[in-house]
């Protein structure tokens, strides 16, 4: 026996008088309008995630540059002194 023969009544929406294949066809389309909806949401949250990315990798590359001391990112160490 099917799962869907099992379920004797619906109380969200009663299906029972149209086709079964228009139901699975509305069905079968707005899971695929949901899946595509989700997949442009990731294309733009994925190209978002690009950019912020390139953005803050070229001003972390410029603040570098900037604050470079003297052709030198690392800074000189201190004077040791000797003792006798």
């Amino acid at each position: 026996m099917f799962f869907a023969e099992a379920v004797a009544k619906s109380y969200f929406i009663d299906l029972s008088g149209w086709p079964q294949w228009v139901v699975v066809l509305v069905g079968t389309l707005a899971a695929v309008f949901l899946i595509w909806l989700l997949m442009k949401l990731l294309k733009l949250a994925l190209w978002l995630f690009f950019f912020l990315v390139l953005i803050g990798g070229l001003a972390w590359a410029a603040w570098l540059l900037v604050n470079e001391v003297s052709g030198d990112a690392k800074p000189k160490p201190a004077a040791v002194k000797k003792v006798n």
